[in-house]
């Protein structure tokens, strides 16, 4: 598992690149590594601030700013620091990339757009969405704002992305998966 907390000093935040260096909207992606969950508030705003200088849509830089807390806090929450964070400009959008070191916590694929659940699987997700528990909802809600999501396996932990288009919500075919 990965380690809890708020890492050397206590920085929320770092790594942040290439804010503040010359022409930031020049660079197509935002990478930012969060050392702990006290750095989401900067990590949002450095997401809102390069979806403006990118001239994206508001709805975009709002569903963008929605997708990148739920994945970031997913990843602090179910294997803990340090997350890395990284936001592509892309022709058609924004893919949002969430790194962490644990290849053994993936998200449920029974709440995807691309998987129809059934048995054991159903069971897990009814068991997780029903009663008082306050998780368990999010990539229910990352599904519905993206046009695909999923997780790549790497060698050490793994990568869960999300792409979102200029077209607003929906979901395309994703043959590529």
């Amino acid at each position: 598992g990965g380690r809890g907390g708020a890492g050397a000093g206590g920085a929320g935040l770092r790594g942040l690149a290439p804010d503040g260096h010359g022409d930031e909207g020049a660079t197509p992606h935002l990478n930012a590594v969060l050392a702990g969950a006290e750095g989401l508030g900067e990590l949002r705003r450095s997401v809102r601030r390069r979806c403006g200088l990118w001239q994206v849509t508001d709805d975009l830089a709002d569903n963008a700013l929605l997708v990148v807390t739920e994945l970031a806090t997913n990843a602090l929450l179910h294997v803990g620091a340090p997350v890395t964070v990284t936001v592509r400009l892309q022709p058609r959008g924004l893919r949002v990339e969430v790194h962490d070191a644990s290849s053994d916590r993936l998200p449920l694929p029974a709440l995807s757009s691309l998987h129809t659940p059934s048995g054991d699987d159903l069971d897990e997700i009814v068991a997780e969405l029903s009663g008082s528990g306050t998780t368990g909802r999010g990539m229910l809600m990352v599904s519905g704002l993206c046009d695909s999501w999923g997780v790549a396996a790497e060698p050490e932990g793994k990568t869960v992305w999300a792409s979102l288009s200029t077209g607003g919500q929906g979901h395309e075919e994703a043959a590529d998966l």
